[in-house]
């Protein structure tokens, strides 16, 4: 079942829910929103598991063959170390690589550390990059597209059941029941002044 109504980040999609049966005790046209509603729910449960899932274990494996990079960084008075793209040494050598010239080192084994720094950089940009590429490469922007476009209409059909201006009590409750987990509480507050009044202008 969706987390939200707006578009949600592909690593948020959630595993599938058993959706709300469609309503029974709502006026027919409150009932055909609410299963519009549990169908398109359901679509969504769908596409997260045949589709959204796959795409990301794609892209996964293809960032996991992008090989990392490292390169000594040992200076005499530092002992051994090594900066890789697997740890978290990458603030430093950057850090390093676009020092200003003024704050710079003239020594022989610091200009040499300031060559593996860049060095090491660029190596890091291009794997970033790389990864950056695999996001179309797993088909992920095909699917946001695809996401948005479910999402879009469930939506829209959650807008129209909150404003639908219930006829009876029972019309009242299904829209509580089907939407109230969304609602939030100026949203339910104003659903439910809204239903009070049109339940009870059709009574006068």
């Amino acid at each position: 079942m969706l987390l939200g109504m707006a578009a949600l980040p592909l690593s948020a999609c959630p595993a599938p829910a058993p959706a709300k049966a469609a309503s029974h005790g709502a006026c027919p046209e409150l009932a055909g929103l609410i299963a519009a509603y549990v169908a398109i729910d359901a679509e969504y449960d769908r596409f997260c598991v045949d589709i959204h899932a796959p795409a990301v274990a794609r892209q996964d494996a293809m960032i996991a063959a992008i090989p990392h990079f490292e390169i000594d960084a040992t200076l005499a008075a530092d002992g051994s170390r090594v900066w890789s793209t697997r740890e978290g040494t990458r603030a430093e050598a950057r850090g390093i690589a676009s020092l200003a010239r003024r704050y710079q080192n003239e020594s022989p084994q610091w200009q040499d550390k300031l060559r593996r720094a860049r060095t090491f950089t660029a190596a890091d940009l291009r794997r970033t990059r790389a990864i950056d590429r695999t996001h179309k490469a797993a088909g992920l922007d095909v699917v946001e597209v695809q996401e948005a476009e479910i999402c879009g209409r469930l939506d829209r059909t959650r807008q129209a059941i909150l404003t639908f201006p219930a006829r009876t009590p029972s019309d009242m409750r299904e829209k509580l029941e089907t939407l109230d987990q969304w609602l939030t509480h100026a949203e339910l507050k104003d659903m439910v002044m809204s239903d009070l009044d049109s339940i009870q202008s059709r009574e006068a």
